[in-house]
């Protein structure tokens, strides 16, 4: 697929308060304003992000519950009871884990450690499993990284065994009735850092515990396993978690722990390397892989042995069954991507026979390429287990919780969780989760932005940059890399390196300084780079055969923004219609945003709800609140009809973009500006476009933005709703594959769009589907019992004995009609001259 555009978001400096913290604290005015970015505005605050020590965490005992907890543990270890930590199999959980065990074992308590199956179990506290513990002789059960959601399994335990909960995950309205729950979220609990992870959290228990057994804090060095788990959840990098990691990488570097050092030795991975991305991206896949494919309590032994050659086995067998894990993604991926290609909806909802240890990292690679949320389930046994992933302005959990009757089990964060679900639920739940994103999922919130940190010149970036935002690390979630962006650079060499040409190599220039240009996964731009460019880049030091040079590592590359386009703008005799001639202009959205900057009312047409909900979110990024802008079309509902119509009325708004064919559903007097974002199907449409709208008397002024990429997209937005003669047909064969003659069927044209895409590879939306299954209705060779919101009751007909001629269907005949008419308006409509199109209008 074509790459997602991103809207690029400069943050605007703040020229004063820069330079206070440029002069206090001997940093550059960039590296200034990267810390107002992170909203660091006060210069102690700033010098504490900077240089900030392990003496800035926060009291363990400030957590709810902590003094209990302690106490009960305490009182374990003096009486000899036997302590099972209850774990996760994600790295969170099995980092947890084997702290906890660590810290009892240095204690001399009787421990040991339960991690479920991911296959067999599943995420979270288990009956089954804490009644077995129990029969073992367990006398204290301690969950790290899971537990808040199982207030049953919990309380059918309660007058048995002693349970204390320690977790991170959001807690439902009715906690556990354990012991001690000790989360950070809990509404009752006024710790200060609510975003630690599993092992964060743990790591506090035991920081308390050994305080109260040891009366000091000499569990730094288990600082490596608390960094591992933090980096590996991805939780923000701010606040608590920032020490914790930035010791712990530095802990981890010492190499103290046996399993951790033999890992690294096993995937090459070199002391000084040891930064945030490379434990993310490195380490923890290999310690996820036990848990994926394999059993996680490998990984918890190899976090707590003492022992080199098991290490070095354990490490080997980890390394082999991360292999297994890409594999099995691999061909995950290109299933499930195939679904993703032809699914229309806000939310993804993919499901399959899939390995339910690998969906979650096909769901976040989905994420990235069509950034939007997806919900990747696999079933297995009569039940699916789901992993889902979502997007910034998109609470995945809340919206599983307006789902919890259609689902077994649930948990998870605001941007990652898991559930159960039953399959008769599969299409309702589906279609509840993009009704819940229809209103909570702003149209905006689909097109991926990237924050800019700074707008600099290239002079600007040097070694020294490089090596004072350094400072600024550990990078991740809530602390990005510092992205920076250079505009109007010259491109004096562009070309696509790497295995099929993926990668983009450039060399840049500005004002006589000059860098290269390293562009991962862009190699598709480098036959049409331009002259000039925009790059949006993290600055870096390539070091190879013993040279240091400066490079730019760019996440986007986008053309320079030319002075001026050269464009017609023609009156009619009477002058009361301009013609605004910008078809094939190289910035569409700099023309809108100028037509909207006179403060005129102003219609855009666009040819889907999907185009117009990118267009609102370019449009809304850009005019900052400046105006008002919202969409509408066909689909919308009447109260959002009502409300923009009000708004439109009472001057509160001062554009809508409209998906064409809807001018007629929704009232919009005194229209000043009308702009064609694509090309229309005829010219009958372009013409009724205009004139059903209610023109402002004063004038009324028509802009044509769109070009010849836009003409080919139309073209195959129509020929994807009006099925040809073998479309047809493949759908035809395809109800003859599912059903027997005179034997009802009930299928979705979303299910048949899809089959038709994985067997033939073919693109149809479901209103091509209604048009097929229509087709062969008229041809009799199926009979449609009931049709409604895209499910149908079909009955096949006997096959006839003959050869039946499809241009007997009038459905057919009306589809290839449509076609070749906007074939014949095309060519007409990019050939005609300006004066030609007033014509066609005035």
């Amino acid at each position: 697929m074509s790459r997602i555009c991103r809207r690029w978001n400069p943050i605007q400096p703040r020229p004063d308060i820069q330079s206070r913290l440029s002069a206090a604290l001997g940093i550059s005015r960039i590296t200034a304003q990267i810390l107002l970015n992170r909203g660091l505005d006060n210069i102690e605050e700033a010098r504490a992000f900077l240089y900030g020590a392990k003496e800035a965490l926060h009291d363990p005992h400030q957590l709810e519950d902590m003094d209990r907890a302690v106490q009960r543990i305490k009182a374990a270890l003096d009486n000899k009871q036997k302590i099972t930590i209850y774990g996760d199999y994600d790295v969170d959980g099995i980092t947890a884990t084997a702290l906890f065990y660590r810290t009892l074992r240095r204690l001399g308590g009787e421990v040991g450690y339960y991690i479920p199956d991911r296959q067999s179990e599943g995420y979270g506290v288990h009956a089954a499993a804490l009644e077995r513990l129990y029969e073992q002789g367990t006398g204290l059960i301690v969950t790290v990284d899971c537990g808040i959601s199982a207030a049953a399994e919990v309380g059918g335990m309660q007058e048995r065994v002693d349970i204390i909960v320690t977790d991170h995950h959001q807690p439902p309205e009715k906690l556990p009735p354990a012991y001690a729950v000790i989360n950070p979220k809990r509404p009752d609990c006024g710790y200060p850092e609510k975003q630690l992870a599993g092992v964060g959290v743990a790591y506090k228990v035991c920081q308390a515990l050994w305080r109260q057994q040891q009366g000091e804090d000499s569990l730094l060095n288990c600082l490596d396993l608390v960094a591992l788990g933090t980096v590996a959840d991805v939780v923000s990098l701010l606040g608590e978690n920032r020490i914790l990691v930035k010791a712990g990488l530095a802990e981890m570097a010492k190499g103290t722990n046996t399993g951790l050092r033999a890992l690294m030795n096993t995937c090459k991975l070199l002391p000084e390397q040891l930064e945030a991305d490379k434990v993310g991206f490195v380490l923890a896949p290999r310690i996820n892989a036990a848990g994926r494919v394999g059993k996680a309590d490998l990984a918890v032994e190899l976090l707590i042995t003492e022992d080199e050659m098991r290490a070095q086995e354990i490490a080997a067998l980890l390394e082999n069954e991360n292999t297994v894990r890409k594999n099995i993604e691999k061909q995950i991926l290109e299933e499930a991507g195939q679904a993703a290609g032809q699914c229309s909806d806000q939310v993804m909802v993919l499901a399959g026979h899939w390995h339910p240890g690998i969906i979650g990292i096909v769901a976040s690679r989905l994420v990235d390429t069509y950034y939007r949320p997806v919900i990747m389930i696999a079933f297995q046994d009569g039940q699916g287990r789901g992993s889902c992933r979502s997007v910034a302005g998109f609470d995945i959990y809340q919206a599983l919780q307006q789902c919890a009757d259609l689902l077994l089990h649930f948990g998870g964060h605001s941007q990652a969780a898991g559930f159960s679900i039953l399959p008769e639920n599969l299409e309702a739940f589906r279609q509840r989760l993009n009704d819940i994103a229809g209103k909570m999922l702003p149209p905006e919130a689909l097109i991926p932005e990237l924050q800019i940190d700074a707008l600099v010149s290239l002079t600007e970036v040097d070694f020294s940059l490089v090596e004072e935002l350094k400072r600024l690390a550990p990078y991740g979630m809530g602390n990005a890399a510092p992205l920076l962006a250079c505009e109007n650079l010259e491109v004096s060499q562009a070309r696509a390196i790497g295995q099929e040409g993926r990668h983009l190599k450039m060399r840049v220039q500005q004002k006589k300084c000059g860098s290269d240009v390293i562009a991962w996964q862009l190699g598709s731009l480098a036959p049409v780079i331009g002259n000039r460019v925009d790059v949006a880049f993290v600055p870096e030091i390539n070091e190879w055969n013993g040279a240091r040079n400066l490079q730019l590592k760019a996440l986007d590359v986008r053309p320079a923004v030319k002075e001026k386009e050269n464009h017609a703008i023609i009156k009619s005799s009477n002058h009361h219609l301009e013609l605004h001639d910008y078809r094939n202009a190289a910035n569409k959205l700099e023309h809108i945003l100028a037509v909207l900057a006179t403060g005129e009312k102003t219609v855009i047409y666009v040819n889907t709800a999907i185009q117009a909900g990118e267009l609102i979110g370019q449009l809304t990024r850009a005019v900052d609140g400046r105006f008002a802008v919202d969409w509408y079309s066909q689909q919308c509902t009447v109260e959002r009809r009502e409300t923009i119509e009000s708004r439109w009325r009472n001057g509160e708004m001062q554009a809508v973009v409209l998906v064409a064919n809807v001018c007629v559903d929704i009232a919009l007097p005194a229209v000043r500006h009308v702009v064609f974002y694509h090309a229309v199907l005829n010219k009958k449409e372009f013409s009724e476009q205009c004139s059903k709208l209610e023109r402002d008397v004063d004038g009324f002024r028509l802009h044509l933005v769109f070009g010849k990429n836009d003409i080919g997209q139309t073209g195959s937005l129509l020929k994807s709703s009006l099925p040809d003669r073998a479309i047809t047909g493949y759908v035809y064969l395809l109800l003859r594959s599912e059903t027997e003659q005179d034997r009802p069927l009930d299928i979705t044209t979303r299910t048949i769009k899809e089959m038709i895409f994985k067997k033939h590879n073919i693109v149809i939306t479901e209103d091509g589907v209604a048009a097929a299954l229509q087709i062969l209705t008229e041809l009799k060779l199926l009979k449609v019992l009931n049709g409604q919101d895209g499910c149908w009751r079909l009955v096949l007909s006997k096959p006839p004995g003959h050869k039946l001629d499809i241009e007997q269907s009038l459905t057919f005949r009306a589809g290839q009609e449509k076609l070749e008419e906007f074939s014949r308006f095309a060519r007409q409509v990019m050939e005609a001259t300006a004066n030609e199109i007033l014509t066609w209008i005035a």
